[in-house]
């Protein structure tokens, strides 16, 4: 893909596909999120549209869009979020998109003369009720990594309003994370999977810090807004369906209602605790929620396959998870991330990471095979310092400690002890403010240590995640006065 694709919807950046928050006009003719299109100017320098060079200083606020956006958001409050059908919005065509026990998907459309708005479905959820105000629902899909929620739908057709809940949400136009796996020939490489994976992580972390299990993770529940296999960093995917399980805080089972999707357990993706004979709401935790994290980045690695797909009967694959037996390991899963992946299915749930701790060990995997290209939507801020022993690297300081070097390493003379100021030391990090001086790559003009040499826009895409490297040193003469990193 050449060029990127222009988002069908007039209020979302086409880079990241979310509503315009800060909208900026660039000489290309295209409008951008400010922070995208800077982040993709620092890594590339040209447009995503057309390729031409182009700078951030050429970059000017759209008043005109951010007043377009204003208006949407202000009309979601003026409704209370709360919208109804054949008024607000209607359905398109009277078979659903997508439908299964308890819930159905419609494609629907906008009934004000505003053809600006994004493209939206209907999710409709049977024998269930709300268990939080609508504004729960739309500030909780504030995420990139989140199908974004506008509000409830009221349906006059409906005889009973308290047995049913209807969310309008945004259109996936890619389908599922599934219907992609099973459309292609071969799985995509193991690059593109892990881009995918944490993102889908990144929604989750946002879910867990809400205290909201997802309960049912999946490939299925996993949509695609982009793909492009070339430029991985170009993929957006979000997770949905969460919340739909028996013991929830979204959503609580009606009285009197038939079988609904919050009675069905996805036995093949759940934790041996949820299988476990008395269930309760306790077991359903972030941790479950990590042991079907796993199951879907097996499923993903096995081009969508139904995990334990040789045993027919739900019972017998509950009495194997119980047992503490695990999916076979795919061909084309390595084993670094093998495993990571294994960890997520630890029997006792206290043994398995959180979602935060499953971000830094992918993430850190994917360092050190030399992969430097952060997700543009993966969120480094809270990225500590990790080295190889997850152990933080200390806050610089003003005064440099000098630790012994080994033995076996020839000191050098006095004249190349110097404070490695020109180059990132991988076990010290006090050498950061080299690389991201006043925002942009400065070198000393004197006294700079010559010993490790990296190229400065890798280590600045590195300084941004707040992770050091180790690079070898060019003479033997030429120290860290830290520490000799040679390995």
């Amino acid at each position: 893909m050449d060029n990127m694709n222009l988002s069908d919807d007039f209020l979302r950046c086409p880079i990241t596909l979310e509503l315009f928050n800060e909208p900026v006009s660039a000489p290309d003719g295209h409008t951008y999120e400010k922070h995208a299109i800077e982040q993709w100017i620092r890594n590339h320098g040209n447009s995503p549209m057309t390729r031409q060079p182009i700078s951030m200083k050429d970059l000017i606020p759209n008043r005109t869009i951010l007043s377009a956006v204003n208006s949407f958001e202000t009309i979601l409050r003026q409704k209370n979020f709360q919208f109804t059908l054949d008024v607000d919005i209607r359905k398109k065509g009277r078979r659903p998109l997508f439908q299964a026990t308890g819930k159905t998907i419609y494609g629907a459309e906008w009934l004000t003369a505003n053809d600006q708005r994004p493209e939206i479905v209907l999710l409709k959820i049977d024998g269930a009720r709300a268990r939080k105000e609508a504004s729960f629902y739309v500030n909780l899909s504030r995420h990139p990594n989140i199908i974004r929620t506008f509000g409830f739908v009221y349906d006059p057709n409906i005889p009973d309003q308290e047995n049913t809940v209807i969310l309008l949400q945004e259109y996936a136009s890619e389908g599922s994370l599934y219907d992609l796996l099973q459309d292609r020939r071969i799985v995509p490489d193991e690059k593109i999977l892990i881009y995918l994976f944490l993102q889908i992580i990144e929604g989750m972390i946002c879910l867990a810090s809400n205290n909201v299990v997802h309960g049912d993770l999946a490939c299925r529940n996993v949509l695609i807004f982009r793909f492009d296999e070339n430029e991985p960093e170009r993929n957006v995917v979000k997770i949905t369906d969460f919340g739909l399980s028996r013991h929830n805080q979204l959503y609580s089972r009606a009285p009197g209602a038939a079988r609904t999707t919050l009675d069905i357990c996805p036995v093949r993706y759940a934790a041996p605790e949820i299988l476990a004979s008395f269930k309760t709401s306790v077991n359903y935790t972030e941790k479950s929620d990590i042991y079907s994290m796993g199951v879907l980045m097996w499923e993903t690695y096995c081009r969508g396959s139904v995990p334990w797909t040789n045993i027919e009967r739900d019972e017998d694959v509950i009495q194997r998870v119980r047992n503490g037996e695990i999916l076979p390991q795919p061909s084309n899963c390595t084993q670094p991330y093998w495993s990571i992946i294994k960890e997520t299915w630890a029997i006792s749930p206290e043994d398995r990471p959180t979602f935060n701790e499953l971000k830094h060990r992918l993430f850190r995997q994917y360092y050190r095979e030399g992969v430097i290209d952060v997700p543009r939507n993966i969120n480094t801020q809270n990225f500590a310092r990790y080295t190889d022993d997850c152990t933080k690297i200390p806050k610089q300081t003003a005064q440099y400690q000098q630790i012994e070097r080994p033995a076996t390493v020839t000191r050098p003379d006095r004249q190349h002890h110097l404070n490695c100021r020109g180059r990132l030391c991988s076990t010290c990090g006090k050498c950061r403010d080299w690389y991201l001086n006043c925002g942009s790559p400065r070198k000393r003009k004197s006294g700079s240590c010559n010993a490790y040499k990296m190229d400065i826009l890798t280590a600045c895409q590195l300084m941004v995640v707040g992770i050091t490297t180790d690079m070898r040193p060019l003479q033997d003469k030429h120290m860290c006065l830290c520490i000799d990193n040679r390995s």
